[in-house]
């Protein structure tokens, strides 16, 4: 079973973006739903908590040495490694000097891929510095890994020991997070395509809606229904908490109480 997570681009969502005609109006990636469940979920989110430092560090080697192989052909990889392919991680460190956003502003300014490795991205972006955004390119497998990596700390927030999984296929989680293409608005499309995990509100009509309307609908909502999982900030929790009428309803609340607690 396959679903998509769409990215939509234009002056509201990424102001950096070329207009359209150069850069699409819409991007999908196909997302396949992950085969999973309760009873393996650990040994394949979290297995990697049980390998010991010499094994994590081998796995981390090999991945970097393919990545190397995957980038060094392309105009960006090509001026990262300095024109070689490190061989090792001693020579990575060597060679490949410390950057930072900047040393990638030219190659990803108005998520053109033209200097990128061939392939399929969908695109993220954070604030940066002076308001201006900072755009992140994620290729199929970045993604994915991206997502599996969700699914991890949601298994970890909320088990009591090793292996204990409280999470299902089905939950209902609440979220209080931007619109894509922020990252955290791409994983909440992803959380429900990838695990089947559904939101509160659904993804695509919680993106338009106001901050404040979508924070109050989620809880109101909530309340009638039911939460399996909240990802917020504790003061966003908090502050709405603060804001509620004193006549919202919770379930199996009376109207005479209701009318109680007003006066």
């Amino acid at each position: 079973m396959r679903s998509t997570v769409g990215v939509r681009w234009g002056p509201t969502r990424c102001g950096m973006c070329k207009p359209a005609g150069s850069v699409p109006r819409a991007r999908t990636m196909n997302i396949p739903r992950a085969d999973w469940n309760p009873s393996t979920a650990w040994q394949r989110y979290c297995g990697f908590l049980g390998l010991r430092l010499e094994s994590f560090l081998e796995i981390q080697a090999l991945l970097l040495a393919e990545q190397m192989k995957l980038i060094g052909g392309s105009r960006l990889g090509r001026r990262l490694l300095r024109q070689t392919i490190p061989g090792t991680v001693d020579e990575f460190r060597d060679t490949v000097p410390l950057t930072d956003y900047g040393d990638y502003v030219r190659a990803l300014e108005g998520c053109r891929t033209d200097r990128l490795p061939p392939g399929e991205y969908v695109w993220a972006h954070t604030t940066g510095a002076q308001a201006r955004y900072k755009y992140i390119p994620y290729t199929r497998r970045a993604y994915l890994r991206l997502l599996d990596t969700l699914m991890a700390t949601f298994i970890m927030s909320t088990a009591r020991h090793e292996g204990d999984v409280r999470i299902r296929p089905g939950d209902v989680v609440m979220y209080n997070v931007p619109p894509r293409p922020y990252l955290s608005g791409l994983l909440v499309f992803g959380m429900e395509d990838r695990f089947g995990l559904k939101g509160v509100i659904a993804p695509a009509a919680a993106e338009e809606m106001e901050f404040k309307a979508k924070l109050r609908a989620n809880f109101e909502r909530g309340l009638r229904e039911k939460v399996d999982l909240i990802i917020s900030m504790t003061s966003v929790l908090v502050r709405a908490g603060e804001s509620f009428d004193p006549d919202l309803k919770r379930p199996g609340r009376s109207d005479a109480s209701a009318e109680t607690s007003q006066r």
